[in-house]
């Protein structure tokens, strides 16, 4: 009777044992242990701790392998198949082989240089967290690795080697608790952060997929918590790129053309600073249009990938053509003069709006070889005029690495087109 009775009695803790292994262990933490005594006292047992523990195991080992083999078949790693190939864990020491600080006596060390573990682990770390090198990070990353090789080493960080055996102060519960959730957490901000920054190329959308299958797959089955928040953001950003966002289209943002009699009609109708506002409001189209991630991408002479910046060189160039020929399509003296005043006129209102960018578009065409070569014109241009076209000359001078520009930019007051 009393064996029947202890079986009895034990019988529901054995049951709550075998469901809790499939429960999430945030959950198991934060919900199951406060239900009843019965629950706390399961939640509690070690032994059901170390059966997580040995699940966690066997599903990292599959974790690490399943993330690393879609990977070295990309040609473009940039980062060398060696230096991918070495493992995350174990964390070796800082040294001059895996990275290399730049000291400042008046600030903190900065990296200089360092392997793809040790960025990771940088970019993960739960002592040293650092949000504006998670930034850049995410801003530059495309420079020395692939979006598939980045999510590769990102989950092979988040599979946190357990040991056999575990040290004898601690219990299961309480090694996970210190030394996996806290890294996992920092390893899910980093994705959740990537995910609201722009993904803005075809093989950094295609990353979407194999996240998505984390998070479902993984993070749901340890992190509900977390599982729900990153899901969100990864269904808002899949909708983002369902179909990608265009570039704007050039015909959006300007129609200047030499052979529409509108556009001299509108130079004749409209004052100057009308024209410069107008001017000024599609020039900010295009600035606000253009991402980081393209002038990166430009300084690296990465064709492809910068589709509003091209735009907006383009409407540069065509906005100084548009202001040679408002001079050239004149030919008496008297009418190209006239243009010529108007054209440094709007370039002064562009300068008052803080529009740089359309103000040395509008000098570039002034300053070219065909206008520069009107000596007749040039020499009937009133003195105020001269002397307004000199000191918009000076302002984007090139000297000094653009000195008076940048002054000019740390001074001003936004919004400004730079």
């Amino acid at each position: 009777m009393q064996q029947t009775t202890n079986l009895i009695n034990q019988q529901p803790k054995i049951i709550l044992h075998r469901i809790f292994l499939f429960v999430s262990e945030t959950d198991l933490i934060s919900s199951a242990q406060r239900v009843c005594h019965l629950w706390h006292h399961t939640v509690k047992d070690d032994q059901l701790w170390k059966e997580l523990l040995h699940r966690r195991r066997r599903l990292y080992n599959l974790l690490r392998i399943e993330a690393l083999e879609d990977v070295f078949n990309d040609d473009d790693g940039m980062v060398s198949e060696d230096d991918f190939s070495v493992p995350i864990y174990p964390i070796p020491d800082d040294s001059p082989e895996n990275i290399l600080m730049n000291t400042d006596e008046h600030g903190p060390s900065e990296i200089k240089a360092a392997s793809i573990n040790k960025l990771i682990v940088k970019l993960t770390s739960v002592q040293d967290y650092d949000l504006n090198f998670t930034k850049q990070f995410l801003l530059t990353y495309t420079s020395f690795i692939t979006p598939c090789r980045l999510f590769a080493k990102l989950v092979e960080r988040y599979a946190v080697p357990i040991p056999e055996e575990l040290p004898t102060n601690i219990t299961a519960s309480e090694y996970i608790r210190r030394n996996i959730f806290p890294v996992q957490s920092r390893v899910v901000l980093v994705l959740k952060l990537w995910l609201q920054s722009a993904f803005h190329e075809t093989n950094e959308r295609a990353v979407l997929q194999k996240q998505v299958n984390f998070v479902d797959n993984i993070l749901a089955n340890e992190n509900s918590i977390l599982a729900k928040q990153t899901k969100k953001i990864l269904q808002r950003r899949i909708l983002a790129n369902q179909p990608p966002s265009p570039p704007i289209s050039h015909s959006d943002i300007y129609n200047i053309s030499t052979n529409n009699s509108s556009v001299e009609d509108m130079f004749r109708s409209f004052k100057d600073k009308e024209i410069a506002e107008q001017i000024t409001l599609k020039d900010f189209s295009l600035y606000s249009a253009v991402k980081a991630h393209e002038l990166i991408s430009r300084a690296q002479n990465r064709r492809g990938v910068q589709p509003n910046l091209m735009t907006a060189i383009e409407w540069f160039n065509r906005l100084s053509k548009w202001a040679v020929d408002m001079i050239l399509s004149h030919k008496t003296i008297k009418l190209r003069v006239h243009s010529f005043v108007r054209l440094v006129s709007i370039a002064e209102h562009l300068r008052d709006l803080n529009n740089f960018a359309s103000t040395m578009a509008i000098l570039a065409g002034l300053n070219s070889g065909a206008i520069v070569r009107l000596k007749h014109t040039h020499n009937e241009l009133p003195s105020r005029t001269k002397l307004q076209l000199e000191a918009l000359f000076e302002l984007t001078s090139s000297k000094a690495s653009y000195k008076s520009l940048r002054l000019a930019l740390r001074n001003m007051t936004p919004p400004c087109v730079p």
